[in-house]
C-alpha cells in the first residue's frame, strides 16, 4: 500500500496546475496515475555519447519508478524477477524520442531528461487507480466505474 501511494503521489504531482510549485505538464493527473505519464529527472545522456540512459545513480523519480513496477508486480500478479533493471535498459542505448519496452510500459525519454511512460494494459492501470482510490478513500471518475 505504502508502495502505490507514494509512487502515484509522486507522479501526480506533476500537474498542469502545479500545486507543489514543480514543473507540471497536461498529460499528468493530481489525483490518479493516468494511462500516460510524464516523469523529469529519470534520463540523461549517456557517459560516451552513444544515447541516453536512465539515471539510476541518485535519482529518486527512478526508485519511484521501480517502487511502481512492484506494486504492480503485486496487483497483477507479476514476477518481478521478469522486470529488466534500469543496467539491461541501459544497455539498449536509449534514443531520444523513440518508444522502448519496459515492463509495464512503454517509454521514451527526451534530452531535457523526462520519461514519458504508457500503459501497456488498460486492466493493470485500472487495478493501480482502484487500489490506489481505495487507500485514500476517494471515489474513481466515471470512465473507470463502467469498467467494474
Amino acid at each position: 500500500k505504502k508502495a502505490i501511494v507514494e509512487a502515484v503521489d509522486n507522479f501526480t504531482r506533476n500537474t498542469h496546475e502545479n500545486r507543489f510549485g514543480v514543473e507540471g505538464w497536461k498529460t499528468n493527473e493530481g489525483h490518479l496515475l493516468n494511462k500516460k505519464f510524464i516523469v523529469d529527472y529519470v534520463a540523461e545522456i549517456g557517459w560516451s555519447n552513444e544515447g541516453m540512459k536512465i539515471r539510476y545513480y541518485g535519482s529518486r523519480q527512478v526508485e519511484y519508478i521501480i517502487d511502481l513496477f512492484k506494486a504492480l508486480c503485486y496487483l497483477s500478479g507479476t514476477d518481478f524477477a521478469s522486470i529488466p533493471t534500469a543496467h539491461q535498459i541501459n544497455e539498449l542505448k536509449l534514443q531520444p524520442n523513440t518508444w522502448y519496452d519496459w515492463g509495464f510500459f512503454e517509454f521514451k525519454v527526451y534530452k531535457k531528461g523526462t520519461g514519458h511512460f504508457k500503459f501497456k494494459d488498460e486492466k493493470v492501470w485500472e487495478q493501480l487507480n482502484r487500489a490506489y482510490a481505495k487507500i485514500k478513500g476517494q471515489v474513481l471518475p466515471e470512465k473507470f466505474k463502467s469498467a467494474a
